[in-house]
């Protein structure tokens, strides 16, 4: 699983005593079984959260994690891409 600002948030009306009073595995959010490979398009990324509803994609290569994939990362990398293709 993984530890996000939204499984702190989403832990009740008292969020940091729920996280003093519990472990980790009590809070963090589940991640599906789907991950990408560092060569994976950005595009097929993006499609498979829309598709799954999910924020977030790991990143494996040759079964190790290497990284992880957030909405907000392909947010941000498309507004670059924009801004570039602006100038």
């Amino acid at each position: 699983g993984v530890l996000n600002d939204r499984s702190v948030l989403g832990a009740g009306p008292d969020p940091v005593g729920r996280l003093q009073a519990n472990r980790i595995s009590d809070v963090m959010a589940l991640v599906p079984d789907v991950h990408i490979t560092p060569t994976t398009p950005v595009w097929m990324a993006a499609e498979m959260m829309v598709d799954r509803t999910i924020e977030a994609l790991t990143v494996l290569d040759e079964g190790r994690l290497v990284g992880i994939v957030t909405e907000s990362d392909l947010v941000r990398w498309v507004a670059k891409q924009g801004r570039e293709l602006a100038s």
